[in-house]
């Protein structure tokens, strides 16, 4: 009779267990076959094919990249074509703003000066001027009221 002792059944234990896991490697990820190993013609094709298609889609990343970069630099040159202009345009809003602040501020200097005297003709003549510009723009709009008057709808009609 064959004796076991302790130490042979866990030897013998972990030599199936080595092996059912290298089985299992095996299974999953191929033979090992080192790093030096050269590839077979089988695998060098696939890898070739792989590396094709990859090369393939980065081509055509790297063309929409383009035109996307090209379409915003089109953009980029419009918005600064508008800002150009529009600050041109401000700055001619501006200089007329000028002119009509100072044209403003003489006017508002010689109204000033009238009102200041001491003699009250020149009031009088400010008044009937005023008055004579109402009077003018009340026919003006008396008229344009009574030129074309609104036609009345006969009782019980529409």
């Amino acid at each position: 009779q064959r004796r076991v002792t302790w130490g042979t059944v866990s030897t013998a234990t972990m030599d199936l267990n080595k092996r059912n896991l290298s089985d299992k490697r095996t299974a999953l990820f191929g033979e090992r076959k080192g790093i030096f190993a050269r590839p077979t013609a089988q695998e060098e094709s696939k890898e070739s094919a792989v590396e094709d298609m990859m090369e393939k889609d980065n081509e055509e990343y790297i063309n929409s990249l383009h035109s996307k970069v090209a379409l915003l630099k089109d953009i980029s040159i419009d918005i600064n074509k508008d800002l150009s202009s529009q600050n041109t345009q401000l700055s001619g809003m501006d200089s007329v703003m000028d002119r009509a602040r100072s044209l403003m501020g003489g006017t508002l200097n010689r109204l000033a000066l009238t009102v200041s005297t001491k003699g009250g003709r020149h009031m009088l003549y400010t008044g009937c001027f005023i008055f004579f510009v109402l009077f003018v723009l009340w026919r003006l709009y008396n008229r344009t009221s009574t030129a074309s008057p609104v036609q009345e709808l006969p009782e019980g009609g529409t």
